[in-house]
């Protein structure tokens, strides 16, 4: 049973494949499917169901073995995603639940650890900075549409380095 001496929990593999190792699952809200990265020969990123049973996966995008992120929509339409830990390899993606990307890649600024807000009208991410040819290693935080669009700095005049913590207030629309 569970902690709360409620019903027994019910654990099942959902991804089968023993040699890949498998990161940065997020779910989608309600827990019908996940998406992580596959960090194996080819890497790729998957989307299944809740049974396991594969959406999609594509090799499209190379992110670092410990540096994948992505985050959910409140809603479960859009799963934004790009690097963590600073091993931000592109810019800002965000798809469809069925993994057709409406956003991105770009490649200014390269997208780290996106975040909805609680009612999900924005999207944050601490994007790194480009300039010509020259990743200035400076993590400043962005704010864009839910679709990733209008993507504004928003501590571009800080001097020093932001990390995203969270959303703070109540959810609004």
């Amino acid at each position: 049973g569970d902690a709360r001496g409620g019903a027994a929990l019910s654990v099942r593999e959902v991804t089968g494949d023993e040699a890949a190792l498998n990161l940065g699952a997020a779910w989608a809200p309600g827990g019908l499917q996940v998406l992580y990265h596959r960090a194996s020969e080819p890497a790729a990123i998957e989307l299944r169901d809740a049974n396991g049973n594969l959406i999609v996966s594509t090799d499209q995008f190379a992110f670092a073995r410990f540096g994948f992120a992505a985050d959910w929509s409140p809603e479960g339409d859009y799963v934004a995603f790009g690097g963590r830990n600073g091993q931000c390899p592109q810019g800002l993606i965000v798809a469809r639940n069925d993994l057709t990307v409406v956003y991105g890649p770009t490649n200014f600024p390269r997208a780290c650890e996106p975040s909805y807000s609680p009612g999900g009208r924005w999207l944050a991410y601490a994007g790194i900075t480009v300039r010509p040819g020259v990743d200035d290693g400076r993590l400043d935080l962005f704010v864009a549409q839910r679709n990733g669009y209008g993507g504004t700095n928003l501590t571009a005049r800080l001097r020093g380095e932001i990390r995203l913590l969270g959303w703070v207030g109540p959810p609004a629309s």
